[in-house]
């Protein structure tokens, strides 16, 4: 029985140590943090578009009869 209480205790300590740890890395989250991350997305979702249209463009030139584009 001693030392599964031994167990729980280091266990205890990693916890606080590791909660602690996190506390001084991370900044609170801010208006800015938020303004940059919402930036950061509409990047990503802008290169990947045009990497989408890259990438159909290729295709296209490459073989043109496996692809049917239909007007409106």
């Amino acid at each position: 029985m001693g030392t599964e209480q031994e167990d729980i205790n280091e266990e205890q300590e990693e916890t606080i140590e590791d909660e602690g740890s996190e506390e001084q890395e991370e900044d609170p989250p801010t208006v800015d943090r938020a303004e940059q991350y919402a930036e950061r997305r509409r990047q990503q979702k802008r290169l990947c578009a045009k990497n989408r249209r890259k990438k159909l463009k290729q295709a296209l030139f490459q073989d043109p009869e496996s692809h049917v584009i239909r007007g409106g």
